[in-house]
């Protein structure tokens, strides 16, 4: 009878003992969990920065194409019309080829 009681508090001891440390550890997992958690949440936000700042760049960049672009167009326009100007000038210059030139005008 003494046996299964000693036995009996022993075992009653080592699963005291076994609990203790179970909870111990448990602690230390949810404190990691927490840690990671956190960690990854960190990750997320500095992810969601890079997307917005990359969102941002995207809009600057095909702003400033359309800005070029329509800035190459007014000045290939303003070429041309520099040219048509002076080929006018120069054509006003030139004496007529032929004397039925001289009648029409």
């Amino acid at each position: 009878m003494w046996k299964s009681l000693f036995d009996a508090l022993r075992q009653a001891l080592l699963l005291t003992e076994t609990l203790q440390r179970n909870q111990a550890t448990l602690k230390e997992l949810q404190k990691e969990v927490r840690e990671l958690a956190q960690a990854m949440d960190e990750r997320h936000r500095r992810n969601e920065n890079a997307i917005e700042r990359l969102a941002y760049e995207i809009q600057r960049l095909r702003d400033e194409f359309r800005h070029t672009t329509q800035h190459e167009a007014d000045e290939r326009e303003k070429f041309q019309l520099k040219t048509e100007n002076q080929l006018l000038k120069f054509s006003r210059l030139l004496p007529p080829s032929s004397i039925n030139e001289i009648d029409d005008n």
